[in-house]
């Protein structure tokens, strides 16, 4: 990384004035190369680092302990100057009239006129891209442990017994206190976490799609279930329903199965997901908000989903014992510290919980097989950034914000409502639902906004043709076919005919046409006859029809009903529902 001497070369005699002022140096009569050498001497001076230090402000400090805490000590400039201000590029003329050193108008031109902080270019995606960084010289010097309390006087402190002094020698090194097997206890920087002066460029602002992507999944698992393998969809299988997603992402996708089994909303059984009745119809009918809350307190203490599996660039291996709720609960913990109502840099919080709570998910930093980018395995407590932070930060740009709980830029959060109220720093929000209706269209096509209630979208989505979205918007269309695979369903003209006019504005009837269709016989039942070879299955209770009917185990392998005691066996799952029904203990008379 660059250092102290190659800023002080490239930096302008005006710049170098307002360094020597800031440090207390005097440098006005002597040549380039003399000025430069003093600066290096006085600025890379501990003692005088630490009292150029306790001279700045807690944001400035901030602002320090949060570049530092980076990779490289480093981030790129747009970013760091959207979390803390612009920097104004002056000639020697100009800093002497403006004094940006002694009056500046951000917290980032404060540090750039000390010299703190400068500016550099580095390429990214073969691209140069302008970054701003702390000279590595002068970042091993900065006291970054002390906060604006360490001036604090009349502080009577604990001493350390002389017994103690032993055993804090001995966990100093990370490595060798991971040698003798110990937790890591290392003395690192603890950073306050700033509120961020403005919204940050490229803010991504939560919402409370993540109900009526559930809905829809809910809805399509409703009509047919869907291949599962571990905690995902099969490809094929999840490329199907992305298209009607308001959030079309792969990564969230899998959220959505895991929270719904979390939530006791879906089931996975034999490679097949499927919707879980019992509990259903109450989650679909209360309303957003209580929705939101029930899916956050699952996710909260959900073992479904591992995130740390699913964090970009690491590949864990399944051979050690991973509790996902340990980080999401030392994250909350630590958010409590972080400003409810403003912006904060995530990079804070993260360095933070680093100083203070490392081991919140690894006691043991070389037990756990996890691989890097370069297929190396990341071991020891240098591999922290990589694995805890890099969870860490998957977790605030993922399920927090999925969930509607966290607005997010890069390098920089912010709790909603809903967040503050789910962390109990504030009310939680209960807005009232909006009472907006399903649109019917003469051509037998529905439209559904969000703002309909779910319930009613998750029932068109039973009886009709999905047609997608269009401008954020559900389209369906009742057809003669979608109506046969309502009647599949138990779900006849009549029920829908009632349903639809519920959807009417007052005064208005359903459209002739749509009448005429939803009262029509089954297509082309008059008019066709066929003669076939079927297998059925008799039970001698309506109760035992219901129960096979209701069992994922059996229910894929039957037709149509036959009456109260009877159905069709589809011809594919003989042998396997004779299994299935000898496997539950059902008495069974077996074909020849």
């Amino acid at each position: 990384m660059t250092k102290l001497q190659h800023v002080l070369k490239n930096s302008d005699s005006g710049a170098r004035m307002a360094f020597a002022q800031s440090w207390g140096v005097t440098i006005a009569k002597l040549s380039e190369d003399k000025q430069i050498a003093k600066l290096q001497d006085s600025m890379l001076d501990a003692a005088r680092v630490e009292a150029v230090w306790d001279m700045l402000n807690q944001d400035q400090r901030g602002a320090l302990q949060m570049l530092a805490s980076q990779r490289g000590r480093s981030m790129g400039l747009s970013q760091f100057q959207a979390l803390f201000g612009k920097i104004r590029k002056m000639g020697r003329g100009e800093i002497e009239r403006e004094q940006p050193h002694l009056n500046p108008t951000s917290t980032a031109e404060a540090l750039f006129y000390r010299g703190f902080i400068a500016e550099d270019f580095q390429p990214l995606q073969g691209q140069l891209q302008p970054i701003v960084f702390i000279p590595e010289d002068l970042c091993a010097l900065l006291p970054l442990h002390k906060t604006s309390y360490s001036n604090l006087e009349g502080e009577d402190l604990p001493e350390a017994d002389e017994d103690d002094e032993d055993d804090e020698e001995s966990v100093a090194s990370p490595e060798l206190a991971l040698t003798l097997g110990r937790r890591a206890s290392v003395a690192l920087p603890v950073p306050a976490i700033v509120a961020l002066p403005e919204v940050p460029q490229g803010a991504q602002f939560a919402d409370t799609s993540v109900i009526d992507d559930l809905v829809t999944l809910l809805a399509f698992l409703r009509v047919q279930p869907l291949r599962v393998e571990g905690d995902s969809f099969l490809p094929p299988d999840a490329e199907r329903v992305m298209p009607h997603l308001l959030r079309p992402d792969a990564a969230r996708l899998t959220f959505l199965l895991c929270l719904g089994v979390s939530a006791e909303l879906i089931m996975s059984q034999d490679g097949l997901a499927y919707v879980r009745r019992d509990g259903l119809q109450r989650w679909l009918n209360l309303p957003r908000y209580a929705q939101l809350r029930r899916l956050a307190d699952a996710w909260l203490t959900s073992r479904t989903y591992h995130e740390l599996w699913h964090v970009a660039d690491l590949w864990p291996d399944d051979n050690f014992a991973y509790d996902p709720q340990l980080a999401r609960q030392a994250l909350l913990e630590a958010m409590h510290e972080a400003p409810s109502q403003a912006w904060w840099p995530t990079g804070a919080l993260i360095a933070r919980m680093k100083a203070q709570q490392p081991n919140f998910q690894r006691s043991e930093y070389d037990s756990w097989y996890i691989r890097g980018p370069q297929n190396a395995y990341l071991k020891g407590f240098a591999s922290w950034d990589a694995v805890e932070g890099a969870l860490l930060t998957f977790l605030m740009n993922g399920p927090l914000h999925w969930l509607g709980l966290l607005d997010v830029a890069q390098g920089a959060a912010h709790l909603t409502a809903y967040g503050r109220g789910w962390l109990g720093l504030a009310p939680y929000p209960q807005p009232p639902d909006p009472d907006e209706k399903i649109i019917v269209r003469s051509d037998g096509t529905l439209i559904a906004s969000r703002k309909v209630a779910r319930v009613e979208r998750f029932q068109v989505a039973r009886f009709s043709q999905w047609l997608g979205l269009r401008d954020g918007q559900y389209h369906y269309r009742v057809d003669a076919q979608s109506l046969a695979w309502a009647a599949e369903q138990g779900i006849h003209g009549p029920q829908i005919e009632t349903f639809l006019r519920r959807q009417l504005p007052e005064g208005r009837d359903l459209p002739v046409s749509l009448l005429r269709l939803l009262h029509a016989p089954p297509p082309s039942a008059a008019s066709a006859v066929s003669l076939e070879r079927a297998i059925v299955l008799r039970t001698t209770s309506k109760e035992m029809l219901d129960h096979l009917f209701d069992d994922p185990k059996t229910r894929r392998f039957l037709g149509a009903r036959l009456g109260d005691l009877a159905a069709i066996v589809r011809p594919e799952g003989v042998d396997a529902l004779q299994s299935a029904l000898l496997a539950a203990g059902y008495p069974l008379s077996r074909l020849e």
